[in-house]
């Protein structure tokens, strides 16, 4: 049988009877899992060791919110888009959510893959590895892929280094479509939903962009049964790819707004947290059932400003097991100094991140904005100016230049459309935003000076004047 044989490769394979000289690559399942798993990015996946203490959504929370995205790729008409982008200001609880999805999705088996980046976790905050940690779930929760998937490895052992598009294609929808077209496989229970989370985490804006092509021209383009949520900030170069009118493909976005109240949502969340607290905590015989009052809940919901993060973060903070938890409450609602660290640490990374992705050459009419925006509730202004064309006016800058300078702050600035510039105000996002810009020990480089920002308001109206006086 092996007379004559050359260039035969055996990798515990069972051998058929074949004339001529062939190459034997197929039998063991495992073999393609074993050449996947060397190009994955294990942290990346919903249920990693790395990512063990993942937020997800507390129990009773965004209803509404999962409701609405499991009736979406759930949905069998025609015409429902492949493509869903979850986005929302930054905290609002867009991890949380796909984490949520990713699990009960998993216990139905309808979760075909899913990556979550992360700006500050190795192979999580770029894309060398995304589309070989897919193909590696494809192959694992539909097997049947997996011969299809060793063959495109085989063909061409430089797959893991050419374009995502190239990746994406060969490592899963063709193995798909090979199971399309044969008819085998193909039912109610075949896993549907890919999962794309944190999308602005991942280097380069135009990656980013990339990613967004890939998946929307795979899925909408073939006729695959499958649909990916990506759920980002909403971020400029991510914003410009869903507002393209030339794309060729549609897609259904959901804003994390207060459409869907979350404010219930998060005093639900509090009120839960502060009921652990007084049954776990070392000091527990000291917090009454009383404690903490409704009037304190409301005052953390109203400075969450619809944002988990807030919420979350300051719940890490009174439940220290080191410190007394009422102590640390009138802290977070400014009745008592702070005597430590900062209890807010987390979302003061998360401002700086986003403030230090901004263009350099904007920073000062940024300053100058956040300025006017700081003020304008804190009564140094008797004239509320929080429209495009009071700003720009007031502040003497070319009109649209507003929407240049903060071109990158949309996640933690409200900026409606140019058409609605005269009608609808500019706002922060978190109305603890304004706090984290007056504190230099929080803010650093961006902390603002009220001082300097009177001074500046001042020259500005006297400009203003100035300017009024010409015309007499």
């Amino acid at each position: 049988m092996f007379s004559d044989l050359r260039d035969a490769y055996f990798d515990s394979s069972t051998l058929n009877n074949v004339a001529g000289n062939f190459n034997v690559y197929h039998g063991n399942k495992d073999t393609v899992l074993n050449i996947l798993k060397n190009h994955v990015a294990a942290g990346a996946l919903h249920n990693s060791g790395e990512r063990f203490d993942s937020p997800k959504c507390h129990p009773g929370t965004r209803i509404a919110v999962l409701k609405k995205i499991g009736d979406w790729y759930r949905n069998k008409e025609a015409s429902t888009p492949h493509v869903m982008w979850l986005y929302g200001a930054a905290g609002a609880g867009k991890s949380s959510i796909a984490q949520s999805m990713a699990e009960e999705c998993h216990k139905l088996h309808t979760l075909a893959a899913s990556f979550f980046f992360s700006r500050t976790a190795p192979g999580r905050n770029n894309s060398n590895r995304l589309m070989a940690t897919i193909a590696y779930q494809v192959a694992q929760e539909i097997s049947d892929t997996q011969p299809h998937i060793q063959q495109a490895i085989e063909k061409d052992p430089m797959i893991f280094s050419k374009s995502m598009e190239t990746q994406l294609h060969h490592l899963v929808v063709e193995p798909l479509l090979h199971l399309v077209n044969s008819n085998s496989s193909i039912d109610e229970s075949w896993p549907k939903l890919f999962i794309i989370d944190g999308l602005d985490e991942c280097n380069g804006r135009e990656t980013q962009q990339a990613i967004i092509h890939c998946f929307a021209s795979a899925l909408t383009q073939q006729t695959l049964p499958l649909y990916v949520l990506i759920s980002s900030r909403s971020e400029q170069p991510i914003r410009e790819v869903f507002s393209q009118p030339d794309r060729h493909w549609e897609y259904t976005p959901l804003v994390l707004d207060h459409e869907y109240q979350p404010d219930e949502d998060i005093a639900l969340f509090l009120k839960a947290n502060f009921s652990k607290i007084r049954s776990t905590h070392a000091l527990k015989g000291s917090l009454p059932e009383t404690w903490p009052s409704d009037s304190d809940i409301e005052a953390l919901v109203q400075k969450s400003s619809g944002q988990f993060i807030f919420a979350s973060t300051v719940m890490r903070y009174i439940r220290s097991p080191r410190h007394q938890p009422i102590h640390r409450l009138e802290t977070i609602l400014g009745l008592r100094r702070c005597g430590g660290p900062t209890p807010f640490a987390e979302l003061d990374a998360l401002y700086m991140h986003i403030l230090q992705a901004t263009e350099e050459d904007q920073y000062d009419t940024i300053m100058r904005i956040f300025g006017l925006l700081v003020c304008k509730g804190s009564g140094f202004l008797t004239y509320r100016m929080d429209k495009q064309s009071e700003i720009e006016g007031f502040l003497n800058l070319e009109f649209g230049h507003i929407y240049l300078a903060l071109a990158d702050c949309y996640s933690i600035v409200h900026l409606p459309p140019p058409e609605a510039g005269k009608s609808q105000v500019i706002r922060f996002l978190h109305a603890s935003m304004s706090d984290f810009l007056l504190d230099p020990d929080r803010s650093h480089r961006f902390y603002l000076d009220q001082g300097k920002v009177h001074a500046d308001l001042v020259r500005a109206c006297i400009r203003g004047v100035g300017s009024l006086s010409k015309l007499f």
